[in-house]
């Protein structure tokens, strides 16, 4: 278990997230930030066209009131592709 020293600013947001009920506890507070960095990781190559030109569709859908249910794995592994093919 890797020993990991914060400011204490983040400290203490890490701490009022608890307190304030936004989450249960510190580590997972910690498993959410490794989970945003991971996901960075794999888009954080996108612009902001991209991502929007990913999201219109949807949003043109739902203001039609065409909501579907998707598969969030589906859509995932849709956008990684498409990331990979992209680079």
């Amino acid at each position: 278990m890797p020993n990991v020293s914060l400011t204490p600013a983040m400290e203490k947001a890490i701490q009022d997230a608890v307190t304030a009920g936004e989450y249960a506890s510190v580590s997972e507070v910690v498993r959410e930030g490794i989970r945003l960095w991971q996901q960075s990781r794999d888009f954080g190559d996108w612009t902001v066209e991209e991502l929007r030109a990913e999201l219109n569709p949807a949003i043109a859908e739902a203001d039609r009131g065409e909501l579907v249910p998707h598969d969030m794995e589906d859509v995932i592994a849709r956008a990684k592709l498409r990331a990979k093919k992209a680079s």
